[in-house]
Order: structure tokens, then sequence, then C-alpha cells
């Protein structure tokens, strides 16, 4: 199927759709603690509407304060927000795109920061995910929460949203009624299938009471990926439920967000199969239109989805981040100027979670102003074609000013092209090439293959350089280690090196380092990785943190050895101290030493006498990592 068939008009209820491509719901993080809307949220939203979406289903917004999942999301729990959310459906709307209001509920998944009170469920219980324990809901608050669905669904047709989105999966209260996993009531709202259904059967028709002609579209969770949770066999009386209810369509994801967050928020490291598995079950016991979401933004999947007839419609969330001109380069056969998603959660979930608004490793203007051309054009040298060199290279040109990129390679990339080759992170290889897309697509003139010194820049005669020579590994001063046969870990990942033998010691087992330790176990080897503090993975994003500390658990070919440092190389062995106890390691046949980066400033120091303007950038500034740096290279080209 060639994808721009997705591009066909299609209809959803009384919706006229110019494709068939909605965007999910992304928490943003925009908002303010009263709820309100900013500017960030109009030119995040104007933005994604530009770029060819048909239907936007706006970020989840909560129904009543106790129910909210973030301190600044948007809510819709009094009619004071009407006139904030008009603002958001206006700007949507000039850009020919439609737009959905997503009324939730989180249940115990809410945020106790956010409600300034303790969660409220179906049943006492914690959300893992949070660690925050809920308390049993009354059924004089289950009335009042119910009876805020029916006026949240009011407000929402005043602010002029196209059609509603009832979130009654992932674990929020709707299914959290419907589970009896999280739902041990003996009451009318628990026990029985027909008493779990109660709950959500008393929202719909509040929902349905007050929507008038708009569209109602369910989110459900296909399956839940935890033990006793809620699996695509047990969906039937629900869908059965939403089907009764008038719902014009199902909107599909998976996981659990107290339970299963990898899942829900689709991590680059699970595999697809499942997903495909569960819209085909669902497809075989419902005839309402399916639209499917969670890692949706290629094409080859695109085509599986649609083209086989698992899904009737297609939901970008992250995707639109990256790039929210997706779908209008998809349908003008520009897919070689797209930059996609890697599903890393990195600059979206891992922001957002921080309290910092939502982003994007390979998008540093996700909610900002557009670009404006320079007044006085410059001419700018850039050194280093990384992450941060890139950005700061292509964010100039897009500015107006005349750039000249240089790196001492042969391929754009950085640091970064060695991030696909780590085990589970081979989705990286998608935004990296997205980077050297952009470039190639920018006004600016590239010479690789050379190594910029003061004699360079001083015939090249810039207005202003900027630095992003980025960093090396640091080799730490331990006695004897020239003794044995050692590796960087660049080195492995570049393959310049060989790993000699079976036994591999790895000195540093921050997240490169168990990186490099899983794709060794994963050849045979046995590994042993030392840390000298007590933190294992350490700044790795959370969920994948958690998913590699996971499986290095269960890894009987690997050691790992917080608080201890490798003290020096004998002929016996590797003499460590662990936890303030000296010991002695049988040897190793190779040392790879990952134990962080340094930044490489020499040609700082070579230019210290240039008059012009000389900004550092990235890893060049500071080690960190590729949202860091790509931010830095954007924020410092915008201000020249």
């Amino acid at each position: 199927m060639d994808i721009r068939n997705i591009f066909g008009e299609a209809e959803l209820g009384r919706l006229h759709l110019k494709n068939r491509i909605f965007m999910a719901p992304l928490k943003t993080a925009f908002g303010t603690p009263d709820g309100r809307v900013t500017d960030g949220h109009l030119n995040f939203y104007k933005s994604i509407s530009r770029g060819g979406t048909a239907a936007i289903i706006l970020e989840p917004t909560a129904v009543l304060l106790n129910g909210k999942e973030h301190p600044k999301q948007l809510c819709i729990h009094e009619d004071r927000h009407i006139a904030e959310l008009k603002k958001i459906t206006e700007v949507i709307h000039s850009n020919n795109a439609l737009v959905g209001c997503h009324l939730n509920h989180a249940g115990r998944a809410a945020n106790p920061k956010a409600t300034e009170t303790p969660p409220l469920a179906p049943t006492k219980m914690t959300c893992p995910s949070s660690g925050a324990e809920a308390k049993e809901l009354t059924d004089e608050q289950i009335q009042e929460i119910i009876t805020a669905y029916g006026d949240a669904t009011r407000r929402a047709v005043e602010s002029g949203f196209d059609f509603i989105e009832v979130q009654a999966g992932h674990g929020y209260l709707i299914s959290q009624f419907y589970s009896s996993r999280t739902n041990q009531r003996n009451d009318h709202y628990g026990d029985s299938i027909e008493n779990r259904l109660r709950f959500a059967k008393e929202v719909f028709k509040q929902v349905n009471d007050n929507a008038g002609v708009l569209p109602l579209i369910a989110r459900i969770s296909g399956k839940e990926f935890v033990e006793g949770g809620l699996d695509v066999g047990d969906l039937g009386p629900l869908i059965e439920l939403i089907e009764e209810s008038g719902f014009a369509a199902l909107h599909i994801g998976y996981g659990n967000v107290c339970d299963s967050p990898p899942w829900y928020f689709n991590h680059m490291a699970l595999p697809e199969q499942p997903q495909f598995d569960i819209l085909r079950a669902i497809r075989g016991v419902t005839d309402l239109p399916l639209i499917a979401a969670g890692r949706m933004g290629y094409p080859d999947k695109v085509q599986k989805v649609i083209g086989e007839g698992l899904a009737d419609f297609i939901a970008l969330g992250r995707p639109l981040l990256a790039d929210p001109e997706l779908p209008s380069k998809w349908e003008s056969g520009r897919e070689e100027e797209i930059t996609y998603c890697g599903a890393c959660l990195q600059g979206c979930l891992t922001n957002v979670k921080s309290g910092n608004p939502i982003g994007c490793i390979v998008n540093a203007e996700v909610g900002t102003e557009p670009l404006v051309k320079a007044g006085e054009p410059k001419k700018v040298m850039v050194v280093g074609a990384g992450p941060a060199g890139i950005s700061a290279a292509v964010t100039l040109s897009r500015c107006g000013h005349m750039v000249t990129l240089y790196d001492q390679s042969d391929t754009p990339g950085g640091a970064s092209l060695l991030a696909p080759r780590a085990r589970h992170k081979e989705m990286m290889e998608r935004p990296i090439k997205g980077l050297q897309t952009k470039l190639r697509n920018a006004n600016i003139k590239t010479i690789f293959n050379q190594r910029v010194d003061k004699e360079v820049v001083n015939q090249e005669n810039p207005d202003a350089v900027i630095l992003a020579t980025g960093a090396r590994q640091r080799v730490p001063d331990i006695p004897n280690l020239d003794s044995q046969h050692v590796l960087t870990s660049v080195e492995f990942f570049k393959g310049t090196k060989e790993v000699a033998g079976d036994r591999v010691l790895i000195i540093g087992a921050g997240k490169v380092g168990v990186e490099v330790a899983e794709s060794l176990t994963d050849v045979g080897k046995e590994v042993v990785a030392t840390k000298r503090t007590d933190t294992i993975a350490e700044g790795m994003e959370p969920i994948t943190k958690k998913m590699c500390l996971q499986r290095l658990a269960k890894n009987p070919s690997l050691k790992l050895m917080p608080e201890t440092t490798v003290i020096g190389f004998e002929w016996k062995g590797v003499r460590v101290r662990e936890k303030g106890i000296e010991k002695l390691l049988p040897p190793f046949d190779t040392i790879i030493v990952a134990a962080g980066m340094v930044s490489q400033v020499e040609l700082l120091e070579e230019l210290k006498d240039f008059r012009g303007h000389i900004f550092t950038i990235g890893d060049a500034r500071e080690p960190s990592d590729i949202q860091q740096a790509y931010k830095e290279g954007f924020e410092i080209a915008k201000s020249i």
C-alpha cells in the first residue's frame, strides 16, 4: 500500500476528516497550576495543526482537580476554562484541522503534588509508578465525579471542540472500576462485571447527554501487560457498552500508567507484534472504526496496520514532536525530509515528569515562537557536526546567516552515531538520520575531514565561532592499566578495536557502561562492571533504566559491583575496593573504560585572542546528552 492512500478524505460519525491521521493526546506541561492555557500551548498546537494532521486530540484534560495527573495539566472543571480552551480550538481551526477534548480523571494515578490531596480510587491501592497510595472513593465522591464528566462535556461543547474523547483505559479511573484487579469493592460499583461497568455506564450517559451532536471516541488499552490486568479477552463487555452508548470509534493503546509504563508510553525496546495481534483481536469483536496508537509514525507500520485492515485511522503523538510536518511530508512524497521519532522518551516524558514543558531530543522548537530572520546576517563558523553543531548550523541558516560547518570526520552526527549501536536502542537510528537530513537540506557550506585550528579560523575570518567540538573518553589514572588490553566505550561501539577473550571488566557502570555490558553478554562474554557510587545506569531515562536494570538482574553472565573502585592491576588479577573492603578479582582478557567524558577545549584555548564572538556548546561546554546539546545549539544560534 502506498502510504499516501491514508490521505483520502474520511468520515467518522459526523466528522469529515481531510485524512486518516489523528494526533494522540500528549501531556505537555505547558499549563499553569490553575489549569490555564499559555503561549506554549498555542505555539505547540499551531505548529501541529499546520503540519497536515486531520484531527488533534487535546492533551488529557482534568474533569476535577482531584483527578489531575500533573501540576500543569489543563483543566475543565469550572466555566472559567471555556474561554481559555477556546484559544486552543480557534488556533487549531484556523489551520484547517479538527480538535477533540480528551476527558479524564486519573484516579489512583492522580498526582498528590497536583491535587494537594491523596489520590482517589475504587479501592485503596498504591500506584507503583508514582508510589502514592489512593483512598477508596465514597459513593458521594463517585457521584460527584460522574456529574463532573457531564459538566466537562458541556464546557467542551461551548469551547468549540469538534468531538469528545473519553479515557476509558490505561489504568485511569474508568478502567480502574472495570478491572477486578483494581476494583475490589463489594457494593453496587464492584464485584460482578455488571457492577464494575456501572461507573463507565453512568459516565458515558453523562457525556452523551451533554455532548449534543458531537461524536464520541473511547480510548481503551488493548492489553495492560501486568499480571491480573485487563487483557484483550476481557474487553468484550466494555466494548459492548461503548457501542451501546453511541460512541463513534475506539482509540486503541496499550499498557497501564501505574503498572506497565513501558507499554503505556510504547518504549523503543518493546516488540511491535503484540500490537498487531491486539488490533486484530479487537477488530474481530466490534464493527466500530479503530484508531491505532503506539509508535505509528513509520511508513512500514502504517502500511501494515491500515493496509491489512487492522485499523481505520492512526494516531501520532511523539512523531509529531520530532517533526510536526510529518503528515504533509508523507502526503507530498517528501519522506527524505522527515525527522523520525526514536521512541526514547528522553525529551518528551522525562521533561514532563520533571516539571518542564514537553520537548524532543531532535526538535528544540516544541512550543516556541517561530524563528525570525536576523536583522543583520553574520558570517558564522561552526566547528563540530554532532547534534549541538548541526542544531546551531541549521538554526543559523534558517535565520539568514552565512554558515560554514566543519568536522574532522567524514560523517555528521558526532557521538550520537553510536547510540543505535547499543542493544535495545536500534530505533535511535531514525532521529539521528533526521539530524543529517536537516543538515543536508539547509543552506550550509559543509567541510568534512578537516581538523580546525587557529589558522583555519583566521583564514575563515568569521564574525562568530561556535565550538561544538564534543568530548573524549575520560581514562582514569589506575596503576598498571596500560599493561592490559584496554578499550574505551567509544572504541567498543565504533568497532575500531577488538574485544579480546571471554572475560571483560567494565570500569564505569553508568548508562554507557551497562549498554556495553548488555552488548557483550549477548555475544557470550562474561562481564564484571564496577561503579564507584551505588547508582547503576546513572543518567539513563527512568523507564529505560528500569527496563535495563530488570534485564541485568536476570543476566547470569553479568556481575554488577556498585560502590567499587578499581585500585590497580597485578599479574594475579585486579585489585578493587568494594564497599571499603579490598579484594582481588581474577584476571580479565579485556578492560573497557566507560568512566565518563571530558570536554575537548583545546581549540577554545587556541582562540583566546580571537576578536569575534566565541560560543561553546554541547559536550564541549559540559558533557551531557543529545537533548541538551541540540537545545543549546538552537538557543545560541537564535541569540546571534
